[in-house]
């Protein structure tokens, strides 16, 4: 405790100018971490570790806003409700192509932003099925399998 400053160095240099207070310290972090600028805060050269302070946390500071830009990014860059934007057309054909019979239908998209690459397309067959005592009745839901030898065709229409 100092009791009228009779302690006090005369040639003390502090390590952060104009910062008595925790207020001033936040300020003083938040003008460093947004690179707003010092006013009368700043670090001096006297102090090493003040200095290697201000490298840790803007190199911190860097990497939280790089994290929280990044997931803004995918939030909002990521289509949502795109099942919306296909229409299908109201029938399918069943005809003979390269000696088997094959389901063809049409596919179109709504939107006229992106074109759709590297889709992805399944298709179910809903049967039913009764037991042999014609008591139970179970529906199967057998995947068909999609076989895309024209990759152009997977383009839809506009």
């Amino acid at each position: 405790m100092k009791i009228h400053h009779e302690f006090e160095r005369i040639d003390h240099v502090p390590c952060v100018n104009a910062v008595t207070t925790f207020t001033e310290c936040l300020l003083l972090s938040i003008e460093t971490q947004q690179t707003i600028g010092y006013g009368s805060r700043s670090v001096t050269e006297q102090c090493a570790s003040g200095v290697v302070l201000l490298i840790v946390q803007t190199c911190f500071g860097l990497i939280l806003q790089s994290l929280w830009v990044g997931t803004f990014y995918k939030k909002f860059i990521r289509p949502t409700k795109r099942g919306h934007t296909l229409l299908w057309s109201r029938q399918a054909v069943i005809s003979l192509r390269d000696k088997y019979l094959t389901l063809q239908v049409r596919l179109g998209e709504i939107r006229d932003q992106s074109i759709l690459l590297d889709a992805k397309i399944r298709m179910y067959y809903i049967s039913k099925s009764t037991s042999e005592e014609k008591k139970a009745v179970s529906l199967n839901f057998p995947c068909i399998s999609i076989i895309n030898s024209h990759p152009q065709l997977l383009l839809t229409l506009k």
